[in-house]
């Protein structure tokens, strides 16, 4: 997970390095702060507005990856976090990364399967054994309340 992340130029959101853009509306001349006349200051603020957006884009881009790696119980919590690094430490506290990229594997194993030139019960034994293992990382019930 963190190879594609850090693939797609994101892993600043992940580790903290890429913060939140800052918006300036004042420029220093002669050494004294000044604002911005309106035409400077609708191209910052346009500006801002744009990375901020591509900021929080990227936040929820990896909030989506994510979940789309992890089982039920953990893609419910996963969901209420709003910030990248968050998530991550979040995940990183209740799973090892191992685990999340098996599980990743399964079901992108489970997603692409196919029966081709295999029989029914080939095809199906195929799925149940991939569901089964997947199943293995789904944690045990103990009281109905667990679902929430």
């Amino acid at each position: 997970m963190e190879h594609f992340i850090r693939s797609k130029g994101l892993w600043g959101l992940v580790d903290g390095s890429k913060g939140e853009p800052q918006l300036v509306l004042t420029k220093t001349i002669d050494g004294k702060a000044q604002e911005l006349d309106g035409v400077e200051k609708d191209k910052v603020m346009n500006e801002y507005e744009k990375k901020w957006k591509e900021w929080k884009i990227g936040h929820h881009k990896i909030i989506t990856w994510i979940i789309a790696c992890v089982d039920t119980t953990t893609m419910g919590q996963i969901a209420k976090h709003n910030f990248a690094h968050e998530a991550w430490e979040f995940l990183k506290k209740t799973h090892t990364m191992k685990d999340v990229a098996y599980m990743c594997n399964l079901q992108m194993k489970i997603a692409s399967l196919q029966q081709g030139d295999k029989s029914i019960k080939e095809y199906v034994g195929e799925m149940e054994q991939l569901w089964d293992e997947l199943a293995l990382f789904e944690p045990e019930w103990y009281d109905p309340r667990d679902i929430g």
